[in-house]
């Protein structure tokens, strides 16, 4: 990649590709995407830049920063070396949990009937509230990608199943906040009849 400096300009960020028969020797062939023409956003620059493949479709994903995540359906010319999006808008990855780190790569045959799935491999932002941000949330959210229509669906891996342990159902719950010695924490019980729960988490200072 290729990344430019500030604000969108003519030195906007762009995807480079390049092509090689042994892994070792590298040729470039050109600029498979720029973000000037494709995103209507402020990209200072773009990281983790994927290309892959689903059904007759060509997926470009790539960290467009500071917005976020983004991905484009469409087309690539493998004589041309040249991706040209259905919709140059893009799409959000993830609208829920807006990780900035994230791997499409990972590839099984464990999908329906036995074929081949797609797994993204990505940063759960959202425990962040609970602790302080570090790598340690890096690509620890799995999800099964697939294409719905112009659009990729995520769905929880089904062998996450086998973690859940007995489920609980409360009713006419009373919900009350117990103060604690120390700011960094706060503690949450739940009390239903004669069973109560107690849920101690952090917080952020």
């Amino acid at each position: 990649m290729r990344r430019g400096r500030g604000k969108i300009s003519s030195e906007a960020p762009e995807i480079i590709i390049f092509s090689s028969t042994d892994l070792d020797h590298w040729t470039e062939r050109g600029v498979l995407f720029r973000a000037r023409e494709y995103l209507d956003k402020k990209i200072q620059y773009m990281e983790f830049p994927y290309l892959f493949f689903m059904g007759d479709k060509a997926i470009l994903m790539a960290g467009c920063m500071p917005a976020g995540v983004f991905y484009w359906t469409g087309r690539f010319d493998r004589k041309s070396f040249k991706f040209t999006p259905d919709d140059p808008r893009g799409l959000r990855v993830d609208y829920a949990n807006p990780f900035h780190c994230f791997n499409p790569s990972a590839i099984d045959a464990k999908g329906p009937n036995g074929v081949a799935r797609r797994i993204i491999m990505a940063m759960e932002s959202r425990p962040m509230v609970l602790c302080r941000p570090s790598m340690e949330w890096c690509a620890c959210h799995a999800s099964m990608l697939t294409l719905d229509g112009s659009h990729l669906r995520q769905d929880p891996l089904p062998e996450f199943e086998t973690l859940r342990g007995q489920g609980y159902s409360l009713k006419n719950t009373k919900v009350t906040r117990i103060p604690l010695a120390t700011s960094n924490y706060e503690a949450t019980r739940w009390r239903s009849g004669q069973s109560s729960r107690i849920r101690v988490q952090a917080v952020s200072a």
